[in-house]
């Protein structure tokens, strides 16, 4: 069993961030507000990332402090090497790798949500978030939507390098990461085709070719940030080896 403290700072940190979540979510049913209808916010969509991949990254660190180590773990493979094993092993790398994708794609829509709606907020909060949506909410309901998400998903990122060992598809991240921006920017085309009225008012400002180009512009931020995140987490990966071989060598 893996009980160090490490790792179980790591499962209660992601086990709050899951409670958080789910709470949230009971105060907007508590305020008769129906969860559909939040749908065509990005902010609603990034929320949903973080409780999804902190819901499995909990469970996953339920299995990693469970877990037999080091000399154990040796004993059973010198002992014996089936192919149920090999499996086993390959499916949870698997799993890990899935893990790691999701978590790079969570964060970078965790980063363009965060800058570009306290950009727009400070500049003028009644483009990107009105007033008059403000007060159907909870007070504290600003920030756990468009802070937490952020926070939350950075502290793991510092905190839980075992799930981030994984190598990164960089063409699956940019795939996620485009084919979900695009259909975004339908779903708010399809919204101002049914109801006549833009989800953000800043996007009924501006022309046409100025709403294309900014389309455009938040597809590419959110490539580079992709980019960006990759060498967070490789360089992370570099420094838990770098970690592990200082150990090793001072067991030796």
């Amino acid at each position: 069993m893996n009980f160090t403290f490490k790792n179980i700072f790591a499962l209660i940190f992601e086990l709050l961030i899951v409670i958080t979540c789910i709470s949230a979510r009971f105060d907007l049913l508590m305020n008769h507000i129906k969860w559909t209808n939040l749908l065509k916010f990005l902010t609603e969509w990034n929320f949903t990332f973080t409780l999804v991949y902190f819901f499995f990254a909990s469970i996953k660190s339920i299995v990693n402090l469970f877990s037999t180590s080091g000399n154990k773990k040796k004993e059973e493979k010198a002992k014996s090497q089936r192919k149920e094993k090999k499996e086993e092993k390959k499916i949870q790398e698997q799993k890990t790798t899935l893990l790691i994708n999701f978590f790079t794609f969570a964060m970078t829509i965790c980063l363009l949500m965060t800058i570009v709606f306290w950009v727009l907020f400070n500049l003028d909060r009644e483009l990107i978030f009105p007033q008059a949506q403000i007060d159907k909410l909870p007070k504290y309901f600003n920030h756990v939507l468009h802070t937490l998400p952020m926070i939350a998903i950075t502290i793991e990122y510092l905190i839980n390098p075992k799930h981030l060992q994984q190598p990164i598809s960089i063409k699956c991240v940019l795939s996620i990461t485009f084919v979900f921006l695009v259909s975004y920017i339908a779903i708010i085309a399809y919204v101002y085709h049914t109801t006549k009225a833009w989800i953000y008012p800043f996007i009924g400002l501006l022309p046409l070719t100025y709403l294309i180009a900014f389309f455009l512009v938040t597809i590419l931020f959110a490539v580079l940030l992709s980019f960006f995140i990759i060498f967070l987490i490789r360089s992370r990966q570099k420094f838990s080896k770098r970690e592990k071989i200082e150990k090793q060598k001072k067991q030796n």
